[in-house]
């Protein structure tokens, strides 16, 4: 194996690494920031696992006792993998009309389905890094993305 071969092979492998080691280091961001925003918040599950196409998807459970409350999280490889993610399907894409600004890089609010015990559902990006949570009250649901929001390392 020639000299610049093995030097493009150790490259490879070191930005691999750096990637995993930073994508595990955001899931950790926001698998501690309820408790560290509020004591009454536990970390009842933090599961990560790498996708087909390089990214990292994490299911991330908390609990204050009363209520609970559940966030998928999926790392993307690259900003313009992330932002892909979230293009429009079409000019006609009902999601775009669910847009919501003030959350991270780009959101999308849905109200509930049902009037009595439905759950507001929330997608947010934040560099390269969506998030996925739901909650029974708007308010609820916007704490909780502020606070993922904030927890997530610049530069992400």
């Amino acid at each position: 194996m020639t000299y610049a071969r093995l030097t493009c092979l150790l490259l490879i492998c070191f930005c691999g690494a750096t990637n995993a080691r930073s994508s595990s280091s955001i899931v950790d961001a926001v698998a501690y920031s309820l408790p560290a925003t509020d004591s009454s918040w536990q970390l009842r599950q933090n599961d990560s696992n790498p996708r087909d196409d390089g990214s990292v998807q994490a299911s991330i459970r908390w609990t204050n006792g009363s209520m609970e409350r559940r966030a998928t999280v999926i790392v993307h490889r690259t900003l313009k993998a992330a932002r892909r993610a979230f293009r429009p399907l079409g000019k006609s894409d009902p999601q775009e009309s669910l847009k919501v600004s003030g959350i991270g890089d780009e959101a999308f609010l849905w109200p509930p389905k049902v009037l009595t015990g439905g759950a507001y559902n929330m997608r947010f990006r934040k560099g390269r890094t969506e998030v996925w949570v739901s909650a029974e009250s708007k308010a609820e649901i916007e704490w909780v993305a502020a606070v993922i929001v904030t927890a997530i390392p610049l530069g992400s």
